[in-house]
């Protein structure tokens, strides 16, 4: 007894005017008026406010529809055309500017007569003082007697 709570009632409707609501309390035995009724008059327009979402949805539509149409023009754009119709070929580079094996016994490039290692493909000196004392391949171990031209 003397206890009391607040609610909320939040209503939604499809036409105007006078309606009756009826709230009971249940699971109460010793509560001698355990419902109530009360008479609502609803007088707004709920035309406004389904107009006011279809809105929403063709606005999100037509954005939808935009962005789809951008990203179907941005897949079919050309690749830069002016690349594809223009292409040019460098012009072979000479001896010097090739990229020079380099040996494996100083670890220098190899700029003139070579030779190489027949079991891994290894390339020493062929003219080099320090080179031509090698005795065996430094990466497989073959006698450098196996040597080739290379």
């Amino acid at each position: 007894a003397g206890d009391s709570q607040q609610f909320t009632i939040k209503l939604t409707g499809k036409t105007t005017g006078s309606q009756q609501l009826t709230f009971m309390l249940s699971g109460v035995q010793d509560v001698e008026s355990s419902s109530t009724t009360v008479n609502v008059e609803i007088s707004a327009s709920f035309e406004e406010s389904a107009s006011g979402s279809g809105t929403a949805v063709y606005i999100g539509a037509g954005i939808a529809l935009l962005v789809g149409v951008l990203a179907v023009l941005y897949v079919l754009r050309p690749r830069n055309p002016r690349m594809s119709q223009t292409t040019t070929t460098s012009p072979p580079r000479s001896l010097a500017q090739q990229a020079a094996p380099t040996c494996w016994s100083c670890r220098t490039p190899i700029i003139g007569p070579r030779q190489g290692c027949p079991g891994c493909g290894a390339r020493y000196h062929a003219d080099s003082p320090t080179c031509k004392m090698v005795e065996k391949c430094s990466n497989c171990g073959t006698s450098s007697e196996q040597f080739v031209s290379a």
